[in-house]
Order: structure tokens, then C-alpha cells, then sequence
């Protein structure tokens, strides 16, 4: 199982400073063909990586950008338009992701790994594909632990600057410092264990932190989670929260220019429920 997660929490503001300063190469020169779809490929929790460099690119660049799991994109990949594909995996090894790459690498204009491992099956494949791109780093962490929270963190700050996108390392260490030294979660926390279960809201920002919550609690088998925008919320999955028998436990993830739309939703919320609001750090768009 690795590292405690205690202890991989412990190394996140270690890992943000290391990502957002290590030397990268630069961006590939974007041709006069460039296709206007990208591809960002993750499996388990680098599904999270997947989905917060498609949500990024998608509201800032000129193109669209899809988070699609491997086999998502295996589906889909000979009925998509002309496309780049970033591939992300720690470790490179999974069947997944390598069934992806193979497929990636015959049907892309360029292709891109991201992973720390260069010795990995992924890393091999990729380098007897002529147009696909290798970026392996070395970590400072060592050996991650099972939910591979460093590497989720790093792969998603190393994306975004191999994509040319800038990284503030400073209020995102400060923001994760005030959650690792408060006690503002500790009593939705002590609700998940009792219920084992959890439901998650979020903004388009938001997106990210739920997509890595369901994934951390489902792969350490402590909590099911769904997962809902505020909006989608009113169209029935309110219902549940009446059970006054088995109360669901709420945590909404809010960035700010959501607030009112937040706090008029949590005025219709029961009593009985606990719900916990996680304010994100200010938009940096």
C-alpha cells in the first residue's frame, strides 16, 4: 500500500513548489494543421489529472479539450475528428492506459506521455512511436502510497506548463495549508465514516476537487459518492436529502463568482443534513 496518507499529505506543499519550479521543456510549436480537439487520456486517479487539464484548457485556449478514461477513448478514438492525445500515468504500467497509447499512437496527428517513470511499459512504447513525445521527471517524493496523491498533484501542475500554461505556486500552497490546519472537515468526516456516503457539489471549478474526492474515497473503499453541479442537484437529486432516517452528508465546492448560487441552494437543504462548503482559492483565469 505504500506511504500512509497522512504522510503523503504531509509532502503536497514539498511536491506543488518542486512541479511548479523543475525545468520543463517547452511547448511543441503548434503548425498551421494543428487540430482544434485534444485528448487528455487518464485511468483511476489520474482521471483527475485528465479532467482538470481538459476543464483548464477548454475555458482558456482557442480549442476543446476532452478528459476521456482509456476505455472512453478506445471507443470513441476512430470516430473523433482529426486530434492530439495526452497521456497520463504515474507509472506507465497499467493495461489500460497502455491499450489506449497503442491506439493513440496510430490514430493521432501527435501524441504526449506524461509519467515518472521513464523505464515504464508506457514510456517504451511511446518512444517507437514517431510522433509521440515523452516527458518522465524524477520525483523528490520517492515511492507514492496507494491513493498516489503527489503524483496526482504534480501531474496536474507539470500539464499544465508542458500545455504553456503559468503555475502560482504561492495561494495554492496556502490554500492547502489552511485545510491540512483546521478542523472545518473534521465533522463531515466523522458523518462519511457513520454513513458512507457522500455527496459532492461543485461549480465548473469545482468539477476537479469532486472528480478526485469520489476517486480517493472509492479506491481506499471508505464511501460512495455521488457526484452533481449545482444545477443538476435540482432535478431530483435533492430528493434524498429528506430521509431524515439516513441523512446524507453534503460537501459543495465553490469558487466565487458561484456564491449566489450556492447560498440559495443551501437555504433549501434540511436541517438534519451536515453540509460542509469548501471555498476554492480565487480564479486565476
Amino acid at each position: 500500500m505504500g506511504r500512509a496518507f497522512s504522510e503523503e499529505l504531509d509532502s503536497m506543499e514539498d511536491t506543488l513548489m518542486w512541479s511548479a519550479s523543475v525545468d520543463v521543456p517547452p511547448p511543441a510549436p503548434a503548425g498551421l494543421a494543428t487540430p482544434c480537439l485534444s485528448v487528455v487520456i487518464g485511468s483511476g486517479g489520474s482521471f483527475t489529472v485528465a479532467t482538470a487539464l481538459a476543464a483548464h484548457e477548454s475555458s482558456t485556449g482557442p480549442g476543446t479539450t476532452l478528459a476521456l478514461t482509456p476505455l472512453q477513448y478506445v471507443q470513441r478514438a476512430d470516430k473523433l475528428p482529426r486530434h492530439t492525445a495526452l497521456l497520463v500515468s504515474a507509472e506507465g504500467k497499467n493495461r489500460d492506459i497502455l491499450h489506449a497509447a497503442s491506439k493513440a499512437f496510430t490514430v493521432t496527428t501527435s501524441s504526449e506521455v506524461l509519467t515518472f517513470s521513464s523505464v515504464s511499459p508506457l514510456a517504451s512504447l511511446a518512444v517507437k512511436a514517431p510522433s509521440a513525445r515523452v516527458f518522465s521527471f524524477d520525483p523528490p517524493w520517492g515511492r507514492d502510497g496507494y491513493l498516489a496523491t503527489n503524483s496526482l498533484l504534480a501531474s496536474i501542475v507539470l500539464g499544465f506548463r508542458l500545455r504553456g500554461s503559468g503555475m502560482e505556486a504561492g495561494p495554492l500552497a496556502a490554500f492547502l495549508s489552511l485545510y491540512r490546519t483546521t478542523d472545518r472537515l473534521d465533522r463531515i468526516a466523522v458523518e462519511i465514516a457513520r454513513t458512507r456516503r457522500l455527496l459532492a457539489l461543485h461549480g465548473t471549478n469545482g468539477l476537479i476537487a469532486a472528480v478526485d474526492l469520489e476517486s480517493k474515497l472509492s479506491e481506499a473503499a471508505f464511501a460512495f459518492t455521488q457526484i452533481s453541479d449545482l444545477r443538476q442537484f435540482a432535478h431530483g437529486r435533492h430528493i434524498q436529502l429528506a430521509r431524515e432516517d439516513a441523512p446524507v452528508p453534503v460537501i459543495a465546492f465553490i469558487s466565487q463568482h458561484e456564491d449566489a448560487l450556492w447560498h440559495s441552494t443551501r437555504e433549501e437543504l434540511p436541517t438534519q443534513v451536515t453540509v460542509v462548503e469548501c471555498a476554492l482559492p480565487a480564479d486565476q483565469a
